[in-house]
């Protein structure tokens, strides 16, 4: 019998947090009806409409005429329709229609949003939605196209919202003068202002788990967690391509194939993604020596992979920190992948209920699996060697696999994580979480009030669903009209 997943018990202030937002039904798109969130946003939707290596290429309208995107139009920061001036061919004559855009999850938040009264969506040609359903005609603008998005996404094995970087897309830049929300704030007591952090933090790990509970629903929980594994592993920039090979290379080949080696998992994963060097590149003996033994590993098994090899150009290398290469990281892959089924079992068997004494043992565990003794002491195939040690992963890259996969892969399989919730070691600081911070606390803001992973987190979340689509800017966000009413 499946297992009924009790979320609010692992994330018990994820809910408050969620009543906070409610209020303003446009607040959020995904939280303003009773209907349970998705576990993705409207933002990512409009990411996958304006990227043509997300959006899928054949489209088809309510009414099941075929449509392609000539441009998706331009992404409108301001009030109004999400992209403007987009041009859609339609039908079998092609057709061409020009005219506005708008997103959203589901078709009834045309209506629930009020666009069938505003005079900003009267050019809007065509209304996407990740759902399916249709509107009544009449509710649009006349000749709106109506598409859903969902059932392409769904059958796309290469696709996945976890790897949508949705900052890397047009957003609105916070002025260097304090934002209204940290005057709001500033007027709080510290407790609160914490508070507001850690129900922030829950909530986002919330949906991370319910993202993942949904892929398993869907596939094999191990697998899950290696694609999530890997996507972690990439990185910001290399997310993508790093969760693609782990779909053309599923855990249920590669395991056999590796026969309980890391170097023949490694050699498999480096071969399929196009990244094995070259045995002409210049090195030392003991760097041609490993070279030759994953150019051993690969050519024997490369028959098996031939179709669906990735191209180097699919990875994003240039001003990349040595240490941060896929090619090293796909070495700590290799390890990790080749000692799942041993290291899953332990960590199912660790009590979670101490959680300082979990991390610790988890973060070891970690350290010491992602391990293939030639990245002992190097960098590059081409580098020096080290007198000292370079660990495949460090602290901080472990504490994000930690609290970002493993974590949420726990609390989707079932196991109570409310004890290690509070706990989450924080990660290594970055851009987002200094720059929310800097908003909602001001210049001059401690930086201990977010020392935890779940209070950065929470900065991330109300990043994410305020910062990320203020059209109107600050003075205009709806995080300023949600604190007010607190």
């Amino acid at each position: 019998m499946k297992k009924t997943l009790d979320l609010d018990h692992s994330f018990p202030r994820a809910a408050s947090y969620r009543a906070w937002m409610t209020p303003g039904a446009s607040r959020v798109c995904d939280h303003g009806s009773a209907r349970a969130p998705e576990p993705f946003t409207e933002r990512h939707i409009q990411c996958v409409w304006a990227d043509t290596r997300l959006r899928p290429a054949a489209l088809h309208s309510h009414q099941g005429e075929a449509v392609m995107v000539s441009h998706p139009g331009r992404w409108n920061l301001e009030a109004g329709p999400d992209f403007l001036d987009a041009v859609l061919l339609v039908g079998p004559e092609r057709r061409r229609v020009q005219g506005d855009v708008e997103i959203h999850i589901r078709p009834g938040d045309w209506a629930a949003h009020r666009h069938d009264k505003d005079n900003r969506y009267r050019r809007v040609i065509a209304h996407v939605c990740y759902h399916g359903g249709s509107l009544p005609s009449e509710s649009l603008p006349p000749g709106a196209i109506q598409l859903s998005l969902g059932t392409s996404l769904a059958t796309d094995p290469a696709f996945s919202f976890e790897s949508i970087d949705t900052t890397a897309y047009p957003y609105a830049v916070t002025d260097t003068i304090a934002p209204p929300c940290a005057a709001i704030l500033h007027g709080w007591h510290p407790d609160r202002r914490e508070a507001l952090l850690d129900a922030a933090g829950e909530e986002r790990l919330r949906l991370k788990v319910a993202r993942m509970s949904k892929a398993i629903e869907v596939g094999h929980p191990e697998q899950c967690l290696y694609e999530a594994l890997m996507a972690a592993l990439g990185y910001k920039r290399n997310q993508a391509p790093f969760r693609e090979l782990a779909a053309r290379v599923p855990l249920d080949e590669l395991q056999p194939l590796a026969e309980g080696s890391a170097t023949k998992a490694y050699a498999i994963l480096l071969g399929v993604s196009g990244l094995l060097p070259t045995r002409e590149s210049p090195m030392d003996d003991e760097a041609r020596q490993f070279l030759r033994e994953l150019w051993d590993g690969w050519w024997r098994h490369q028959s098996h992979w031939y179709d669906r090899t990735m191209h180097a150009s699919s990875w994003r290398l240039d001003g990349l920190r040595p240490q941060n290469h896929p090619v090293r990281r796909l070495a700590a892959a290799g390890a990790l992948v080749t000692a799942m089924p041993t290291w899953l079992q332990e960590l199912r068997a660790q009590d979670t209920r101490h959680a300082r004494r979990w991390f610790d043992a988890t973060a070891a565990n970690v350290k010491r699996i992602a391990c293939i003794p030639f990245w002992e002491h190097r960098l590059t195939f081409t580098g020096k060697i080290s007198d000292t040690s370079i660990s495949l992963l460090g602290a901080p890259r472990i504490a994000a696999l930690v609290s970002n996969v493993v974590v949420p892969f726990l609390a989707a399989t079932g196991s109570d994580v409310s004890a290690l919730v509070p706990q989450l070691p924080p990660e290594q600081d970055n851009a987002l979480i200094r720059q929310t911070a800097f908003s909602l606390f001001g210049q001059d803001h401690n930086p201990a009030m977010y020392h935890t992973g779940l209070r950065q987190q929470g900065l991330l979340q109300i990043f994410h669903d305020f910062c990320l689509t203020a059209r109107h800017g600050c003075p205009e966000c709806e995080l300023v009209a949600a604190l007010k009413e607190q």
